[in-house]
């Protein structure tokens, strides 16, 4: 007992150099030295030793940085470290800098760096500035990492929004450009738009608005250049820009207002009068022909084409004997009624 007494006060030592009078003191006899000496700033005062601790049967030095330890006193005062995960280590807004061998702050987004350990958690040092990593941006208020926002989140600056997804920040909302691109809810990210930019792959183009990347002409609103994203316009599937999205073309009859919005590759339908409609001729079911008739050129096609084609039990032989076409107009449509 005596020997682990007298140990415990030898950890305690506090080595004092005086050039006039050299001498010993023991933690006990230094501490009511300075409680003389500030008897109101050491009431509470602990005073321990800075280079060793008692590990239960003798005095052993105190851990360096990243040596084992089970107690934070085992850890050298003079690095300020601490015992975290069974080792001596630096505080979480720490690291250890060899040149002081002491743990000090780690700095902050674009700040000056050498390494990952010197800067904020989540950031790292790209060999000249600390950055956030990932979808992350920089938070002043909290000096860490946040994830950024996605579409139509609210936002200060570009740098909240999610650059991956193509965002930037617009009114206070991340946003895709409204120029060239729109956001796909099935792809999660804003993606090439009608006509506005060059693709290389459909993967590209926003199939939410069921664009395809097409290298072909077709009648659209704007006529469709090498690469670009476009409605498909083949027989059989005939689709046109509607201003939002690639909308199928409209069947025979059908309201219009311009010829893309027919199906001119399948039915050979043109836009005439409002109605998707056959620019020259078409035999219609319900013993009904329905004739489309070039008012311009002036051009009797009937006796060639409807040699049997009778009016209220009269043979025609002439379109030009009626005068139900507006001759004011373009292209003109007759009704004519037949037997068989």
């Amino acid at each position: 007992m005596q020997s682990n007494l007298f140990l415990l006060n030898r950890c305690n030592r506090v080595n004092r150099f005086d050039p006039f009078e050299p001498h010993i003191i023991n933690r006990g006899e230094l501490q009511n030295k300075l409680r003389e000496k500030f008897p109101d700033n050491l009431s509470n005062t602990s005073i321990k030793s800075a280079l060793e601790y008692f590990d239960g049967s003798m005095c052993v030095g105190k851990k360096k940085f990243s040596e084992p330890c089970s107690l934070t006193n085992q850890c050298l005062d003079s690095q300020f470290t601490e015992c975290i995960s069974s080792v001596c280590s630096c505080k979480q807004d720490e690291y250890f800098s060899q040149s002081l061998a002491k743990c000090v702050p780690r700095v902050g987004e674009l700040q000056s760096c050498f390494f990952d350990d010197m800067c904020l958690m989540d950031m790292v040092c790209n060999d000249t500035h600390c950055l956030c990593v990932g979808n992350k941006y920089f938070e002043n208020q909290t000096s860490q990492c946040t994830d950024q926002h996605s579409f139509n989140q609210y936002c200060d600056k570009d740098i909240q929004c999610r650059k991956d997804q193509g965002l930037f920040c617009s009114s206070n909302r991340c946003l895709c450009s409204s120029i060239d691109h729109a956001w796909s809810l099935t792809a999660n990210k804003c993606l090439l738009t009608y006509g506005k930019q060059f693709c290389s792959s459909v993967n590209l183009c926003n199939s939410d608005q069921n664009l395809k990347c097409i290298n072909q002409d077709c009648d659209c609103p704007d006529i469709s250049k090498y690469g670009m994203c476009d409605c498909e316009r083949s027989v059989g599937k005939e689709e046109y820009w509607n201003g939002s999205y690639c909308a199928s073309a409209n069947d025979y009859s059908l309201m219009c207002f311009n010829d893309y919005e027919c199906q001119t590759l399948t039915q050979k339908t043109v836009c005439i009068s409002g109605s998707c409609l056959c620019l020259d001729y078409s035999i219609v079911i319900l013993k009904k022909y329905y004739i489309a008739f070039n008012a311009l050129h002036q051009v009797n096609l009937t006796p060639l084409l409807f040699p049997k084609l009778m009016w209220k039990g009269t043979q025609i032989s002439s379109l030009f004997d009626f005068s139900l076409f507006d001759s004011n107009a373009i292209l003109g449509m007759i009704l004519i009624h037949y037997y068989i």
